[in-house]
């Protein structure tokens, strides 16, 4: 609505035209004598027609509210970058660039998806030769520290090693932090066998095995040391474990007999 006022008649008429439109007035005095028209011409800008974006984040993105069709904008929060924690909605009111202001008020809804939290799970020990499983969870996709993609992986480590895990999610998500798992590697036991390797016939010897935690004898025996009495030329052979149940290889002695 537009007020035309005519000073001299002190004379206002409220117009409300729909497009720029002109108008003409002329007054008459108290004494019949007509002016000369004036004319005033009204001005009509269009009202914007506001459009908005949506969104989808993760936890720490931020998203940029981009409103079309005004010239200047009113945002809820001041911004146009929005860092939310939550999915969140915006209000948005604009104005042309003559001033009109929209009479409808938008949203802008920035959707925030969790980032995925890893784990690893799987043995913590091996021995020297060994192979055990990884597995991941927490997430959708996975890259670990071996460059696999797998959600599970076979590794044999040969010494103490840390594997880490970075995941994510089915929204596109990156784990905040990397999952880890430390294995520890235990070396296999050197065995050795002490004692005589010849011997006349009817005698006895005693084999002692070194270097282990504990043993096996070909002859059945699982003490570290053993005494024996071949009556002929004979192979023994002793298997050792360590504390941390590592079997190492066999070793073999040669115990020669002598006849009289």
């Amino acid at each position: 609505i537009v007020i035309i006022k005519y000073l001299a008649l002190n004379n206002t008429v409220a117009i409300t035209p729909s497009t720029t439109s002109v108008y003409t007035v002329s007054g008459t005095n108290s004494i019949g004598c007509i002016s000369s028209p004036i004319t005033t011409t009204v001005s009509v800008g269009p009202i914007p027609t506001l459009a908005v974006n949506n969104g989808t984040i993760c936890i720490g993105q931020s998203f940029t509210i981009q409103p079309t069709g005004g010239s200047t904008y009113t945002i809820q929060g001041g911004n146009t970058v929005v860092t939310p924690s939550i999915t969140s909605t915006y209000t948005i009111a604009g104005t042309s660039s003559l001033g009109c202001t929209s009479p409808t008020i938008l949203t802008s809804t920035v959707s925030v998806n969790p980032l995925p939290t890893v784990s690893i799970s799987g043995t913590t020990a091996l021995c020297t030769g060994q192979s055990i499983n990884l597995t991941a969870s927490g997430a959708n996709t996975y890259t670990w520290s071996t460059s696999s993609n797998a959600g599970s992986i076979s590794v044999a480590p040969t010494a103490n090693t840390t594997y880490t895990l970075s995941g994510t999610s089915a929204a596109g998500c990156i784990s905040a932090a990397a999952a880890s798992l430390a294995v520890t590697v235990y070396s296999l036991p050197v065995v050795s066998i002490t004692g005589t390797n010849a011997l006349c016939s009817g005698q006895s010897v005693t084999l002692t095995a070194n270097g282990a935690n504990s043993y096996s004898w070909s002859q059945g025996s699982t003490n570290p040391t053993v005494t024996l009495t071949p009556s002929l030329t004979s192979n023994y052979t002793v298997i050792g474990k360590s504390n941390a149940g590592c079997t190492g290889n066999s070793t073999t002695i040669t115990v020669t007999v002598r006849s009289e």
